[in-house]
């Protein structure tokens, strides 16, 4: 009786045994399985976010590794985004991108899009096995494969873009201190390069520019002439109207002031790409009265009438100041917390609703050049704080004017 009992102990640790294993390789098998799931998630979102960032790109996507492949710098963004969600990838097996023109018949791209750009992607990536087993238990194989894909469009709305750049004379000294180039000429190579891009991304895209000092400035027949775009209350215009001002905003040619010569003027819109020869000749001098170039660029806006879409972009490296003439004092900071504060009228409100009221989308940006948003309150306060940006060289200002532009990113549908 001992003995047998002794035996089935053996027996029993026998199974025990044997059970075990199979524990242990289903327990290995199961979590090689959950990371699979969660490495699926992980690419589903990567996926989708890369989606967005390569409709944000809008390039053309000349396939570079074969039909669908997509081009280069597209497929470095989209592993980029895959190796940032999802860690320890050994290869990507499939890549593909592909772009849909929605303005062709045949493209039919989702939701009816028929203006813009549809990019879809699908992606296939392999991770090692953390347990790979062997022959005789349960296992994953050595390295296993997940799949993802989603689907992003570009609305392609046109736009009509008017650039208000500060031409004071702190624009000839390089941004922070620093050596080297000039804001100005940084500010040049900004507008040239955006000017490429509205040219290249949709021809329909338009450019015009104003710039201010104490005025702005308009070309004649025998040079340019400042214009004061302010109303006053005085004939020696040295009190300001603020309520005249605000409600007299598309009135041009207020007061022409002969006797100020400036070293640009404005550029009514036109094709993007014929700009940016012409502004490489001005140059910058005198005070900052940024409610000048506002005001002035909402005329240029309420003068062309191509495309729905209306945007100001407003480029200063510091705060208004400055005085009329017969003032002392910082007249041109008060005058511009005046017609900019919300609390007393802000010029920028009036400009929107009226171009909105007549069925445009209306955008008003400000941009910090090597400055921040706490020396430009004024400014900020008009165009709302969600729109104010700050940038301390070329490359940041370019991404940022291009980001304000092409805002209208996303209807992102998952596959």
């Amino acid at each position: 009786m001992h003995r047998s009992k002794h035996k089935q102990q053996g027996v029993a640790g026998i199974l025990f045994t044997l059970l075990l294993l199979g524990m242990i390789g289903f327990l290995a098998l199961a979590t090689d399985g959950a990371r699979a799931l969660q490495t699926r998630a992980r690419l589903d979102n990567a996926s989708e976010v890369a989606s967005i960032a390569v409709a944000a790109l809008n390039d053309a996507n000349i396939d570079s590794e074969g039909p669908e492949s997509g081009s280069k710098v597209n497929r470095d963004l989209v592993k980029d985004y895959a190796k940032a969600y999802v860690p320890y990838i050994d290869s990507f097996p499939s890549l593909k991108i592909i772009r849909l023109d929605c303005e062709n018949v045949n493209s039919n791209c989702l939701g009816g899009l028929v203006d813009g750009f549809q990019y879809q992607i699908n992606i296939s990536t392999t991770q090692q096995s953390w347990f790979k087993g062997t022959t005789d238990k349960p296992k994953m194989d050595q390295y296993f494969t997940t799949s993802s894909g989603a689907i992003s469009q570009k609305d392609q709305s046109p736009a009509d873009v008017v650039i208000v750049a500060d031409f004071s004379g702190s624009m000839n000294y390089p941004p922070n201190g620093s050596y080297g180039e000039s804001k100005l000429q940084i500010l040049k190579q900004v507008i040239a390069e955006v000017a490429k891009e509205l040219t290249n991304t949709d021809p329909r895209n338009t450019l015009g520019f104003t710039a201010f000092d104490n005025y702005t400035r308009t070309k004649t027949s025998y040079g340019t002439k400042a214009v004061d775009n302010l109303v006053y209350r005085n004939n020696a215009r040295t009190e300001l109207d603020v309520n005249g001002t605000i409600n007299d905003i598309f009135t041009e040619d207020k007061y022409e002031l002969d006797g100020y010569y400036g070293y640009y003027y404005d550029i009514p819109s036109t094709q993007p790409r014929d700009v940016p020869a012409i502004v490489d000749s001005f140059r910058a001098g005198g005070s900052t009265a940024s409610f000048q170039g506002v005001i002035r660029g909402a005329q240029l806006l309420n003068d062309i009438n191509r495309n729905k879409r209306k945007i100001m972009i407003i480029i200063s490296d510091g705060d208004d100041n400055g005085n009329p003439p017969g003032r002392s004092g910082n007249v041109y900071k008060t005058w511009g917390e005046e017609l900019m504060d919300t609390n007393q009228g802000n010029m920028c409100q009036t400009i929107r609703n009226t171009f909105d009221s007549n069925g445009y989308e209306t955008t008003m940006a400000y941009i910090g050049f090597s400055t921040t948003a706490d020396t430009t309150k004024a400014l900020g306060q008009c165009v709302g704080a969600n729109n104010i940006y700050e940038a301390d060289d070329g490359q940041t200002m370019v991404n940022e004017i291009l980001g304000i532009i092409n805002e209208e990113t996303g209807h992102l549908r998952k596959l």
